[in-house]
């Protein structure tokens, strides 16, 4: 890499040029380069070390200091991995390659995209060449907007996979408060992005929509509470909405406050009318049942459910058994599936708390990835952790920044 300067200077004034280069810079001799003084340093590369590179130019004209600048260089892998990208908390959306061989010198760094993660990006999904960014805004506890309807900002973003392109999917700017975006699952056979609400259900939109405005005229509920068999007996109006999935044919939907659980039914089960006493719980059943479930993921292929489980701030790795399942009424039932303890940051209401937000999976080698804002760092530190069911530890793959929403790119590349 060569780097020069173009410093218009008509008064032929003193110039003075400090170059400081991140660890893992060297010369073409190999010889390792911490700064220079040259307006145009000799030609520079990274060894041992990938993902963004902090490269910063401090100048003094005729002795006046400059503004500093500051070059943000994407230094692609030597092999192709897979890409996981994270919202980072109050920073940007970011992007890493995860490889379980890599060599012991070498360091990987996380890639910043330039875009804002947003307020509050709860989930987030990769598909094809795009990230869907759901940001449920600012305000994603209760908020009083019955009547004038307009204090919502939550939108969804779409994000190419380098970051050079940012469009709007949808925007609740301005509308009803509890249309904001929360959870989202997205179906690439069907070419949708299902996204749900605060409380009440969860509608669609096409991956190609763009620029569109919330109302439920133009997305109207897929589903709702009230339209499922459950609700007034084990489900009410006060359980709000949390993670949700699609697994071979049958919809899991956590909800939490009061009643919780992860309430399974399939699309014969929703109901054109709203439910009453009479009409049959859908025969999937509500499994976690009294378990507060702000995220979870189902591995099929290994047999099972990865849940984070908000009253005991820990990760479990259940069994896909449904004996299992629907028989666990309380968290001491879980406890021997417990993987760890986590130090979930206190964030919201003891009501609607954040959490771990979403929780994804590697079909093909079973490791599940998910973000951290922690409350305790000498125990575990915020980040990107990765779970590995097999050997049922946990490594941090990116720590110093609070996550919320992950996905992956299961395509593999040396750079995104």
């Amino acid at each position: 890499m060569k780097l020069d300067v173009e410093l218009p200077n008509p008064q032929n004034l003193t110039e003075e040029f400090e170059w400081t280069f991140p660890v893992g810079t060297v010369n073409e001799n190999g010889d390792a380069v911490i700064t220079s003084t040259d307006k145009s340093p000799a030609k520079v590369k990274f060894k041992d070390v990938i993902g963004s590179q902090r490269v910063t130019l401090k100048t003094k004209l005729g002795g006046r200091t400059l503004q500093e600048s500051v070059f943000n260089v994407q230094v692609a892998y030597n092999k192709e991995v897979k890409t996981v990208y994270f919202a980072a908390k109050g920073g940007n959306i970011m992007a890493v390659k995860v490889d379980k061989n890599k060599t012991p010198e070498m360091t990987i760094k996380p890639y910043d995209m330039g875009v804002k993660s947003g307020q509050h990006p709860f989930n987030i999904f990769f598909n094809d060449s795009s990230l869907y960014v759901l940001d449920c805004g600012r305000q994603f506890t209760y908020i009083n907007d019955e009547t004038t309807q307009n204090m919502g900002d939550g939108k969804i973003s779409v994000i190419s996979y380098d970051g050079k392109k940012v469009e709007t999917m949808l925007t609740n700017v301005g509308g009803y408060a509890f249309y904001d975006p929360f959870y989202g699952y997205l179906n690439a056979a069907e070419k949708k992005l299902y996204f749900s609400d605060r409380v009440s259900g969860f509608a669609a939109i096409s991956l190609d929509a763009r620029n569109q405005t919330m109302s439920r005229s133009n997305f109207p509920y897929f589903v709702q509470s009230n339209r499922l068999g459950y609700y007034g007996k084990t489900m009410m109006y006060t359980s709000l909405n949390s993670a949700f999935e699609f697994v071979d044919g049958t919809w899991w939907w956590a909800k939490i406050n009061s009643p919780t659980g992860v309430f399974r039914f399939t699309n014969a089960d929703i109901l054109s009318k709203e439910a009453t006493a009479a009409d049959p719980e859908p025969a999937a059943g509500v499994v976690f049942k009294n378990l507060v479930i702000k995220s979870f993921v189902v591995d099929v292929n290994a047999a099972l459910v990865h849940v984070v489980e908000n009253s005991s701030n820990a990760l479990y790795s259940v069994p896909l058994d449904d004996t299992i399942l629907k028989a666990i009424a309380k968290v001491d039932d879980i406890k021997t599936y417990k993987i760890a303890d986590l130090p979930i940051k206190a964030e919201g209401t003891s009501a609607e708390p954040v959490s771990i937000t979403q929780l994804i999976l590697d079909k093909e080698t079973g490791y599940v990835y998910f973000g951290l804002c922690s409350d305790d760092e000498t125990l575990y530190k915020s980040g990107l952790y990765q779970y590995d069911p097999v050997t049922k530890t946990l490594t941090p793959i990116v720590e110093g920044m609070g996550v919320y929403g992950v996905a992956i790119n299961n395509a593999k590349s040396k750079l995104f």
